[in-house]
């Protein structure tokens, strides 16, 4: 499966469908799901999900890629976490976040 480098902003306005497929099959549109890359995985990890076209008219065509969150972010939430909230969501960003500029400071 292809990778998609997104900012995190990017990612987190993608409306969460990790348990269902959104209605309203209009090529172009985009989603995220939380999953995982194996099923001993002990991570979540991102896809974003693109309605695409299909060679038959009738039927439209899901192009599913992993979310590569750009670099010092983090892409990968705690299974023990969850991934259905955005507050949630944020609080790992933050986190995150917090840890580099830490770690860069201490470079300095």
């Amino acid at each position: 499966m292809d990778e998609e480098v997104i900012t995190f902003e990017a990612l987190k306005d993608l409306l969460e469908y990790s348990t269902t497929l959104p209605t309203g099959t209009t090529i172009g549109k985009r989603w995220r799901r939380a999953t995982q890359r194996s099923r001993h995985a002990l991570e979540t990890e991102w896809q974003i999900a693109e309605y695409i076209e299909h060679p038959d008219p009738d039927t439209v065509g899901i192009k599913w890629v992993w979310a590569v969150v750009e670099p010092g972010v983090p892409h990968r939430t705690p299974t023990n976490i969850g991934c259905g909230s955005s507050d949630q969501f944020m609080e790992v960003y933050r986190a995150a976040r917090e840890k580099k500029k830490a770690e860069e400071m201490g470079e300095r």
